[in-house]
């Protein structure tokens, strides 16, 4: 995954000097990925987006979790003309951003016995919060308030981030379990905060890790631990907003769909040959 973004990022980026300053990529990798409303909005969360990249960029691991947030913090991650390598990579970087929720959600369900609970509670709440803002709730209740026919609200619910990635998580991951999957309300914990901005991202942010020189980490200062438990805020503000916009109601729906998605029936592989030997019996039938 994380081979597939930083060929995504320098695909994003173009043709770069090898001696161009890390911070630089970094920085012009999440202002490309981010719109200016998130950039006024949620700065800390940028903040510390940017920072992730650049440790990525440096070729050094991260944990699950700052790998979750690099791939749910960006609201403007589109697919690139990646040229396919000798490896065929192009296309998975692309994949990785088209799915990237729901990777999220794989990521997190194969590292989740190694995590502390609050830590994968944490994480999870976080990958469906930001799930749950990346579609226009306001604008989806405008469309379909009213006397609309149910063709309209099925469009409109079909074409959102959250059926896709529900769709994804259900049908394709088969991540079955009740647990990886969260309503709106759960989505967000006041408890999270501390843990988030104290325990989870100081160590790393604040000024005691300048001092290590194992850590290469910009600091995060008092004013910057604010704004961060601020932007965490403003993401619960959204959700509720959605909500009161009728999101649980659109989610019960959404599942339905899914639900009704993944009863079609399909054919795979395996009937495709039984129906081409078929034909093909047929035909010698005929013949005969």
């Amino acid at each position: 995954v994380r081979a597939g973004l930083l060929r995504y990022f320098a695909a994003l980026l173009g043709p770069t000097d090898s001696n161009t300053d890390d911070r630089k990529a970094a920085y012009d990798v999440a202002l490309y990925t981010t719109t200016p409303e998130l950039r006024h909005r949620r700065p800390a969360l940028y903040i510390v987006f940017s920072e992730l990249v650049r440790h990525m960029w440096n070729r050094r691991a991260l944990p699950v979790e700052d790998l979750i947030d690099v791939l749910t913090i960006p609201d403007n991650l589109h697919t690139l003309d990646i040229a396919a390598d000798a490896d065929d990579q192009g296309d998975f970087s692309n994949s990785i951003v088209r799915d990237r929720f729901s990777l999220a959600v794989d990521l997190l369900c194969c590292a989740c016995f190694s995590l502390p609970e609050q830590t994968r509670e944490s994480a999870l709440r976080s990958i469906w919060r930001r799930v749950f803002l990346s579609d226009n709730w306001p604008e989806i209740h405008r469309n379909t308030t009213g006397n609309v026919p149910d063709c309209v609200l099925r469009s409109e619910l079909l074409n959102t981030t959250l059926y896709r990635v529900l769709y994804s998580c259900w049908t394709t991951r088969k991540l079955a379990h009740p647990d990886w999957y969260l309503l709106p309300a759960d989505a967000f914990s006041s408890s999270d905060l501390d843990y988030l901005v104290s325990t989870r991202l100081m160590p790393q942010f604040g000024p005691e890790s300048a001092n290590n020189s194992s850590i290469q980490w910009k600091p995060l200062s008092t004013t910057t631990a604010l704004a961060l438990t601020n932007d965490y805020a403003d993401e619960d503000k959204h959700l509720q907003a959605a909500i009161d916009c009728g999101l649980d109601g659109y989610y019960s729906e959404i599942l339905r769909l899914v639900a009704e998605q993944d009863s079609t029936p399909r054919l795979d592989d395996d009937d495709e040959v039984f129906a081409s030997n078929d034909d093909e019996s047929d035909d010698q039938m005929d013949t005969d």
